[in-house]
């Protein structure tokens, strides 16, 4: 019999493929008995409550990004507190390197924080082109990433920077699929945002009401085009961060059935909210990018996650 530290007695365990009433022994902070015989010096009695594995959210930022003046309100210990409040125990932050920081650089000193900090665990996503810096060296720090315990890059095609440098990140994408990475992209088209931005401010339309028109859906569309393209060119796997619209989904779908290696991540935000929250008196808490859309995208989304077209729900946390 294992010595176990914990019992949870009587509850109902649920997972992916089933359903069973069982205790369940735990040790050392792991799972290890579910039925049977067992004791340890505590016990929790659980009758009446569902056991769970514990949730992932593999995208969240609790990390400031530097150079911008932007600060978080949420850091590692207060984000891992309300993960853990919601069944969610491990958390995906995006990292961004500080000017003369490289990859590495950068996954050292946000490990040691979230080490210090952070109550759940943590797994990190460094930045590609964070404030136009992209060099040799950044593509040569790829192959190194997954002994630094990291197995995927990111990068926002909402970048201004992004266009003059896609050479840099079409490599980028083909070694990390190479070296075993995934390559997450924010799809938006940064010169499309940027005209339709000063079409509606030369049109006095500036209140938080028209923030869907400043992100509109083609902006989506024709990055998430991009996207699939560089994946399809380099046989590298990418991953859609925070897909919001009907029209850039049926992009993914048609990739997903020629075989491209394109995974697709949605927040909670497009699943249950329009963009006519921007229209409430405080709608300006509702900004995000890409911008809520219209219901009839609402429930493409909802019909993705059940074809198994979308295939992560995660936050996206910042606040």
């Amino acid at each position: 019999m294992a010595a176990l530290d914990l019992i949870l007695r009587r509850g109902r365990i649920v997972t992916a493929t089933e359903t069973a009433d069982a205790d369940v022994g735990i040790a050392r902070g792991k799972v290890m008995q579910i039925g049977g015989d067992m004791r340890a010096e505590r016990e929790i009695d659980a009758q009446g409550m569902l056991l769970l594995p514990g949730g992932v959210d593999a995208h969240v930022h609790l990390t400031n990004p530097g150079g911008l003046g932007i600060n978080w309100v949420d850091d590692f210990t207060s984000g891992s507190a309300a993960a853990l409040a919601g069944g969610v125990t491990t958390m995906g932050n995006i990292t961004f390197p500080r000017v003369g920081e490289t990859l590495i650089d950068a996954l050292e000193r946000e490990t040691a924080l979230a080490n210090e900090t952070a109550i759940a665990d943590v797994f990190l996503h460094p930045v590609l082109g964070w404030a136009g810096a992209f060099d040799a060296t950044t593509l040569d720090d790829l192959p190194r990433l997954l002994d630094h315990g990291t197995s995927s890059i990111k990068y926002f095609m909402l970048f201004p920077h992004f266009d003059s440098q896609v050479d840099g990140y079409i490599e980028a994408t083909r070694r990390a699929g190479a070296h075993g990475l995934i390559t997450m992209i924010h799809c938006e088209d940064a010169h499309l945002i940027h005209d339709a931005e000063a079409q509606l401010a030369a049109a006095g339309k500036t209140a938080v009401r028209y923030y869907g028109d400043a992100h509109p859906v083609i902006s989506e569309v024709v990055a998430t085009q991009r996207a699939v393209a560089i994946a399809e060119a380099t046989g590298a796997p990418i991953y859609i961060v925070h897909l919001s619209s009907q029209r850039a989904l049926e992009v993914c779908a048609q990739a997903q059935a020629r075989g491209v290696r394109v995974y697709v991540e949605v927040r909670p935000f497009y699943l249950h909210l329009t963009r006519d929250r921007f229209d409430e008196p405080d709608g300006a808490k509702y900004v995000g990018n890409p911008p809520l859309r219209e219901q009839s995208d609402v429930e493409a989304l909802w019909s993705g996650l059940a074809q198994g077209t979308v295939h992560t729900v995660c936050t996206g946390t910042r606040a």
